[in-house]
């Protein structure tokens, strides 16, 4: 369970997580799951633990390492981003989490790949919160996130600036 929430926007900084992202889905998901970008190995992990000290700042992330049975601490926690779950499972019954790139099979057009995000409520850029979980089980599927598909993510941003304009 996460502790205090006080300073959860100096943790999340690096990757425009909030604490009002945080507090705003722990309603949507008990108890919350995190991945863990590293930023030295440029690896995820799954994250098992997280302990905090008396100001409610994480000191240590235990994850996962190659297999379930396998746990590595990671002390450097700022050295990487703390990923929250959606709670919503896609297409292929894998759990989204921010950040993860997908392909929204119901919306129209040649433009479906989107990146999920938090704005009162889980969704992806273009559509209601309502919308994307309604059609997330079958019409939605992960192709990759933000970390681990860079070239993916920046031709995604590239796309969604020319379409602002």
């Amino acid at each position: 369970m996460l502790g205090p929430y006080e300073n959860y926007n100096e943790i999340y900084k690096n990757n425009m997580i909030s604490k009002e992202l945080i507090l705003g889905t722990q309603e949507y998901i008990q108890p919350t799951s995190f991945h863990f970008w590293d930023d030295k190995e440029e690896k995820m992990y799954d994250v098992k633990e997280i302990s905090f000290d008396r100001k409610g700042m994480p000191i240590s992330i235990i994850v996962f390492t190659n297999d379930i049975n396998t746990e590595t601490e990671i002390k450097s926690y700022l050295e990487g981003d703390l990923i929250p779950s959606t709670g919503i499972y896609e297409g292929q019954r894998k759990e989204l989490y921010y950040g993860d790139i997908v392909v929204c099979k119901f919306l129209p057009g040649k433009y479906r790949v989107r990146v999920v995000y938090w704005d009162n409520g889980w969704r992806v850029f273009g559509v209601s919160t309502s919308e994307f979980e309604n059609n997330s089980a079958d019409m939605v599927f992960k192709i990759g996130n933000k970390w681990e598909e860079k070239k993916l993510f920046e031709d995604y941003k590239k796309r969604i600036t020319s379409q602002l304009k």
